[in-house]
């Protein structure tokens, strides 16, 4: 419900889906004789109306918007405005069926006043008085008028099976007299809150529930504190209307079921285990009125854009933003900035990436912080902190977790800390399964006792160690923001930091990001080079790159770059790692790294004398010597072969004896 400039309120008319199909307005004074009107034009009503609430074990049906809104406050159920009384019926079968186990009542208008088309005189249609005659001595018309609110809602309440209530006035008197004189009907709720009070509402609908045998709602769980879902301690299902309400099997995953409770995929038999009965979960199986869904209606959408998914594992944000103090933090996300040239810039890209998914649910960022240095700055202090305001959509992950085969943990996350992850060159498996989180478009969730699945890859990761080298770059990266940590601060400072935390700080920071003006920051914004990407570049680069940078530079003791045979190549870069404390790797890699990495041009020909050996040779053509024209190309090549061997034997200080 919303206001326009002229103070008309305008109330949204919906189907059961949540779409729109027009708007009603109801203005503060008439309008070419009308107080409502409707847009656009044509507009069909017909099951078509505006909640006041959610619908649960119950749901009020009303004729126009203050009569609901009335209910409502006076009983605090959930009202749907069905804007008239012809439909009162086709309103009250659509909640009915989109709300399986809510029982419906309307709530009618008590049309016991007219007037007369002929005369215009005032009529009376109670039954208990003599309404259909007119009064009018000289018109006498028998106008066989019915009470049009009462009929409707009678007739709505028989075709959802539920009940109907009218609204009782105690001095029938005063307002029969009220409508003779002046005009004024008094016939439905409101006009009964207007003339009697609020409490003579609720009583008069508690009483209709209690009639109805109505008035207990089913047990619930206690409300939730920190907002989200699954707060709510769990308790058995006790009834078929909440297994059919809760639960949609997921046609094609061997048992897997949907909870809409706690927004979550379980296995059958977890659902069966659940119920008080196993005639429960019987009835449940042999229900006409079960949801079944595809595979590709379940899905992960913090967004709720796709419309395709049906049955949402995003259950809502698990903490409220509240305004206050969070300068602490601010403050040491700043601090841990701080080593870096351009820190100011660095801290404000850090800042818009934190903020952007916070602003826009389920964005995926393009690209991923690792924060390395000293114990004890403050790194898992702040992001834990951070991490609270995605409560069950964060989680901090270790080695263990990203080498485990089971990581239904991955599933509905939208941050991940990797603290102590470490992603060496060596550990492939790892450095996959990472890249996969940061970069991939879908995540495969392989759950125990469950089929796997494929869910759509809304992770943020940042990683946290206190090792030189925590993950591997390349030398081209562009997806990583790198941020070497300074020595810690003072207690004072960090008890400050958590006392800001206990006292609101992580609602306060949740609102600040929440409101923080990003400019032009997109996901895809690429962050600052610094000099501790640029230092962990240096030290992420393997044995084969740092042998071809040394070999170059002229830093092998007594080697000089030249054309030479791979297999000599191999045997000095072996030496080198020996002597350097690398392991080497295989000989098909260090070609390949020259090769691709290096840009070392390799050939392969036929020698008649290559330092004595004879035969097909690969050859590495290293070092910039070019063959004259008038040397013979099997001879230069020849001598610069036998050198470059002569040379491995000087740095292995052993003797050449070609």
């Amino acid at each position: 419900m919303r206001f326009t400039p002229s103070g008309a309120v305008v109330v949204p008319m919906l189907d059961t889906a949540g779409k729109i199909h027009g708007l009603q307005f109801i203005h503060a004074r008439k309008r070419n004789g009308r107080d409502k009107d409707y847009w656009p034009q044509g507009l069909s009503k017909k099951g078509h109306f505006h909640l006041i609430g959610v619908p649960t074990w119950i749901v009020l049906v009303a004729e126009g918007y203050a009569t609901a809104a009335t209910l409502h406050a006076a009983t605090g159920l959930p009202v749907a405005v069905a804007f008239d009384a012809g439909n009162l019926g086709r309103v009250s079968s659509e909640l009915r069926r989109r709300y399986k186990t809510a029982k419906v009542l309307v709530c009618a208008d008590d049309d016991i006043f007219g007037e007369c088309p002929h005369c215009k005189a005032r009529l009376n249609l109670s039954p208990m008085r003599d309404g259909p005659v007119c009064p009018n001595a000289e018109c006498a018309q028998d106008h066989g008028r019915t009470n049009a609110g009462v009929v409707a809602a009678s007739a709505a309440a028989l075709e959802a099976s539920g009940g109907w209530v009218v609204p009782l006035f105690n001095d029938f008197a005063a307002r029969h007299q009220a409508f003779i004189e002046r005009g004024i009907k008094l016939t439905d709720f409101n006009d009964l809150q207007a003339v009697e009070g609020l409490h003579v509402v609720r009583t008069q609908v508690e009483a209709r529930l209690t009639e109805l045998g109505w008035n207990n709602a089913p047990r619930r769980a206690r409300a939730r504190k920190n907002g989200g879902e699954g707060n709510d301690a769990l308790r058995p299902i006790e009834s078929i209307d909440e297994l059919l309400e809760r639960f949609a099997l997921v046609y094609g995953q061997g048992g897997t079921v949907f909870d809409r409770q706690e927004h979550c995929l379980v296995a059958l038999g977890d659902m069966r285990d659940a119920c008080m009965s196993r005639e429960l979960h019987r009835a449940w199986a042999e229900h006409p009125d079960r949801d079944i869904v595809r595979v590709r209606e379940v899905g992960f959408d913090p967004a709720g854009l796709d419309p395709a998914v049906k049955c949402n594992l995003w259950g809502g944000w698990p903490t409220k933003p509240k305004a206050g103090s969070c300068d602490k933090l601010l403050e040491l996300l700043r601090y841990m900035c701080s080593e870096e040239q351009d820190k100011e810039i660095l801290f404000n890209w850090a800042l818009n990436w934190i903020a952007y998914p916070i602003q826009h649910p389920g964005t995926k960022m393009k690209t991923t912080m690792v924060l390395h240095g000293p114990q004890g700055t403050g790194k898992n202090l702040f992001f834990e902190a951070l991490m609270s305001i995605y409560g069950q959509y964060g989680r901090v992950i270790d080695q263990t977790a990203i080498e485990d085969k089971f990581n239904d943990w991955a599933s509905r996350k939208l941050f991940l800390i990797a603290d102590e992850v470490v992603a060496r060159s060596d550990l492939y498996h790892v450095k996959n399964k990472l890249k996969a989180f940061i970069t991939g478009e879908w995540i495969r969730i392989n759950p125990k006792n469950m089929q796997a699945y494929d869910e759509k890859n809304h992770v943020n990761v940042v990683f946290l160690s206190n090792e030189a080298v925590p993950v591997v770059l390349e030398e081209d990266d562009r997806r990583h923001a790198v941020i070497w940590t300074p020595q810690k601060l003072g207690p004072a400072f960090y008890a400050e930091v958590m006392a800001e935390m206990r006292n609101g700080g992580i609602e306060a920071l949740h609102d600040f990001l929440l409101h923080r003006d990003l400019g032009d920051f997109q996901p895809g914004t690429l962050p600052p080079y610094t000099d501790a990407k640029d230092e962990l570049i240096q030290l992420s680069l393997d044995s084969t790159v740092r042998f071809h940078r040394a070999l170059t530079a002229g830093d092998i003791e007594g080697v000089t770059p030249r054309p030479a045979l791979s297999t000599d190549v191999y045997e000095l870069y072996r030496a080198w790692c020996n002597r350097n404390g690398f392991k080497p790797a295989p000989s098909p890699r260090l070609i390949n790294a020259l090769e691709r990495k290096c840009k070392v041009v390799s050939a392969r020909k036929r020698y008649v004398d290559t330092g004595g050996i004879k035969g097909p040779h690969g050859v590495l053509m290293l070092g910039k010597e070019e063959c004259g024209p008038a040397d013979s190309e099997t001879a230069w090549l020849g001598d610069h072969i036998t050198r470059f061997r002569r040379s491995i034997g000087v740095f292995k200080g052993e003797a050449y004896d070609g």
